[in-house]
């Protein structure tokens, strides 16, 4: 398990001890508790991370929900590449940032995919409908 970042971090990026990679480890099937304790790992607090971690469990693809964390521990991590003396303030924000983007990505498709399936199934009753 990684550990969380520290917000006692040097301002010498050679001195630093954030780690320049943080895992969480997380998929569709992890509960509630196990991403809540993931996203904790980027310095949210425990009822910003089980709001993010809920929020992203209303999508409704577990395929969806591991593609969210994947992409937001690869942006995550490349900002924390890129600016390894940032506080722990900023690299909560900047995970709120990513974590926002990503669900509301996918709960858009989600919606889209929805609205195209209700049309089609509307479109073959129509069929069906006019040839009875």
């Amino acid at each position: 398990m990684t550990a969380p970042i520290s917000s006692n971090r040097p301002t010498s990026a050679a001195a630093s001890t954030t780690p320049s990679e943080v895992h969480l480890n997380l998929t569709g099937k992890s509960s509630v508790e196990e991403v809540t304790k993931g996203l904790q790992k980027y310095g949210l607090d425990e009822a910003s991370a089980k709001a993010y971690a809920l929020q992203v469990g209303s999508i409704q693809s577990k395929e969806s929900q591991s593609a969210v964390y994947r992409k937001v521990e690869q942006k995550m991590n490349e900002f924390i590449k890129a600016n390894p003396n940032a506080t722990e303030e900023e690299i909560a924000a900047k995970a709120k940032t990513h974590l926002m983007a990503q669900t509301l990505m996918y709960k858009h498709v989600e919606k889209s995919i929805m609205e195209m399936a209700q049309k089609s199934i509307e479109r073959i009753r129509d069929t069906f409908s006019e040839n009875s």
